[in-house]
C-alpha cells in the first residue's frame, strides 16, 4: 500500500490473496496473507462491515505473527471507533 497523510489518502497498489477468519463468538478476525509480508513493507487491510447493533465504543487491536517454527506476535496497534445511536 501506499501510506497516505494529512495532503494524500492511503492507497492500495495490489491485491495480497489471504485467509479471512471470524471467530465463533465474533470478538476476533484474523487474516492470514498467502505468502509472508516481506520485512519492511506496509499492507493495509479494507473491510466492509455492517454497524453493531449496540451503540458504544469498540476497540480494534492488530497483531502480527512472524512465520517460522517458534511463531512470535508482535503488537501493530490500536484504534478506537465510536458508534453513536441514530438521531431521528
Amino acid at each position: 500500500m501506499k501510506e497516505g497523510g494529512m495532503l494524500s489518502r492511503t492507497r492500495c497498489e495490489k491485491r495480497i490473496p489471504a485467509t479471512v477468519e471470524v471467530t465463533k463468538d465474533g470478538s476476533a478476525i484474523e487474516i492470514f496473507p498467502d505468502t509472508p509480508v516481506p520485512v519492511g513493507k506496509t499492507i493495509g487491510v479494507y473491510m466492509t462491515l455492517f454497524n453493531p447493533f449496540n451503540a458504544g465504543m469498540y476497540q480494534f487491536n492488530a497483531l502480527a505473527q512472524a512465520p517460522g517454527d517458534v511463531p512470535i506476535s508482535g503488537y501493530l496497534g490500536s484504534w478506537l471507533i465510536q458508534i453513536d445511536p441514530p438521531s431521528n
